[in-house]
């Protein structure tokens, strides 16, 4: 994907940056943020339907050291909307989390925007819904977010078992595929 994909999409939504004065982000913050975004898919994607098998942030070794994350999905049978929704729950926990702590916003993952633009186009909406469904979705769950967070944080991945009981859910049965 290049950055000109994601920068259309960026703006077809409106998206800015925080106007912030941009400083350092610590090993550590950097590890917090990587475990917001996953926690954020987790916990969205769960209460949407999807059975969630993973949730972890690793090292990169690739990536000069700095961390990554993936959350694992199982097959799934929601509606194009929610998946769209799903896919930029991470970015909408993420940006929260920013905020809070006053850093810079962060556009998000470009692997995130692109399966949310797909899945918006299948579902017929425009990708501002998903966004602003994504934020509300956030901000109405952002405790079981934060608690997911800290915990994987700490532990570095979570079985979808783990996730619902720290977020008080129940991972929907997986389906097969």
């Amino acid at each position: 994907m290049t950055g000109a994909f994601v920068a259309a999409a960026l703006d077809a939504v409106g998206w800015t940056p925080q106007q912030a004065q941009p400083r350092a982000v610590t090993a550590d913050q950097h590890h917090r943020m990587v475990a917001i975004h996953e926690a954020g898919h987790a916990v969205i994607g769960m209460l949407a339907g999807i059975h969630i098998e993973f949730a972890e942030t690793t090292c990169g070794r690739l990536r000069g050291g700095q961390y990554e994350g993936r959350t694992r999905m199982g097959a799934t049978t929601v509606a194009p909307f929610e998946y769209a929704v799903v896919a930029l729950a991470g970015r909408a926990a993420d940006i929260r989390w920013r905020r809070e702590h006053g850093l810079p916003d962060d556009e998000g993952s470009p692997a995130d925007w692109k399966i949310a633009m797909a899945a918006a186009k299948t579902a017929g909406c425009r990708l501002t819904q998903v966004v602003e469904e994504s934020d509300r979705r956030v901000a109405r769950h952002w405790r079981q977010i934060a608690a997911v967070a800290d915990v994987l944080h700490l532990q570095q991945r979570l079985t979808g078992a783990d996730i619902a009981r720290i977020a008080g859910a129940t991972n929907p049965r997986r389906r097969s595929r």
